[in-house]
């Protein structure tokens, strides 16, 4: 693994590690009991974040990813490795959420069931999306195209995570501390499935 993943890895980890103690030691309640009202202070079910988290839901998840797979053109390079990365994130998602049971805050404005962190959506669209960049960045044609990919693809995680704060069903600290879980699993991942189609 290159020097600079390490030190983006270990930034992410420092910075889930931070975000999860602030969060559980209650040094940010205030925060995280401020933040939904202020980005949704009318407690509005708004269309575009509303959106945003039914895009981030497991069924429109595993229609992307299945179409990648089955698609002969993506199935190897894109479409293996993001069903691989999605898959991780889901299950390790799940027992962090069993482990810590932090519930989840109380007045929602739209219906989620389960254990609040990490959040779910913040965890595996981060993964899935951030995946999917590094497999299909090496088919850019330039620095520029590059960038306007990764922002492309960041804006879709960015926003669900942002969506389930408007709509009071996870703390910041869940969703900070899933993109970071996210981005790492992406990392980790990418660097492996390199290894292999090196290697086939």
């Amino acid at each position: 693994m290159k020097k600079s993943q390490l030190i983006i890895i270990t930034i992410l980890a420092a910075i889930f590690g931070i975000t999860a103690y602030l969060g559980f030691s209650g040094v940010i309640d205030n925060f995280e009991a401020w933040l939904p009202k202020f980005i949704n202070p009318n407690s509005e079910v708004g269309e575009l974040f509303y959106s945003f988290t039914v895009l981030g839901d497991t069924i429109p998840d595993v229609i992307i990813i299945s179409a990648l797979v089955l698609l002969p053109v993506t199935c190897k390079r894109v479409g293996i490795p993001v069903a691989c990365t999605a898959i991780t994130s889901t299950m390790i998602n799940k027992v962090i959420k069993f482990i810590i049971e932090r519930e989840r805050p109380v007045e929602r404005l739209v219906e989620a069931s389960g254990f609040s962190f990490p959040s779910g959506h913040a965890m595996n669209n981060m993964a899935i999306y951030l995946m999917l960049f590094f497999c299909v960045a090496p088919f850019c044609k330039s620095r520029l195209q590059k960038i306007i990919t990764f922002c492309v693809l960041i804006t879709f995680p960015l926003m669900m995570g942002i969506s389930r704060i408007y709509f009071n069903v996870h703390y910041f600290s869940d969703v900070v501390c899933g993109w970071c879980l996210g981005a790492i699993l992406a990392i980790c991942f990418s660097f492996i499935f390199k290894k292999v189609i090196k290697n086939a």
